[in-house]
């Protein structure tokens, strides 16, 4: 996810995560920011939590702010975007692809569409052990050089 999207990265107690309609949110001084699960957007199974802390990234635009709960929060790593191949080229959420140090492809997220995904759909949190522990990784990086 590219950085100059990103407002805050924190975790937050499963506490202060609270219902607003179909989903959930947060009070972030004196906004409400709505609360979307990664893995709902991408179609995969919401993992269920059984930590203390969910950690969330929170992206903005020029209007509003949404807090993406992942799986793990890493670190942040300065990475030269490249045009998504034509295999992947229109993916959803997808905008370009970088290459890590050790040779692995990654694919940077496409924040305007984190913002549309996010208001089509409000995924619940997930915020009990009762289903299958699944692990989503994301990485934030800073392409401005």
């Amino acid at each position: 996810m590219p950085s100059d999207a990103v407002a805050l990265v924190t975790e937050l107690r499963p506490d202060e995560l609270l219902p607003a309609g179909a989903g959930f949110a947060f009070k972030l001084g004196d906004r409400m920011v709505p609360v979307v699960e990664l893995s709902a957007l991408l179609d995969k199974p919401v993992p269920q939590r059984s930590g203390t802390t969910v950690p969330i990234i929170i992206v903005e635009n020029q209007v509003a702010q949404v807090a993406i709960v992942v799986g793990k929060l890493i670190g942040l790593r300065q990475l030269i975007q490249r045009p998504l191949d034509r295999f992947v080229a229109g993916a959803r959420l997808v905008a370009s692809s970088a290459v890590l140090p050790d040779g692995m492809i990654i694919l940077v997220l496409n924040v305007p569409d984190l913002f549309q995904s996010s208001r089509d759909e409000r995924p619940r949190v997930a915020a009990s052990a009762a289903d299958t522990k699944v692990t989503h990784t994301i990485l934030v990086a800073d392409d401005s050089e």
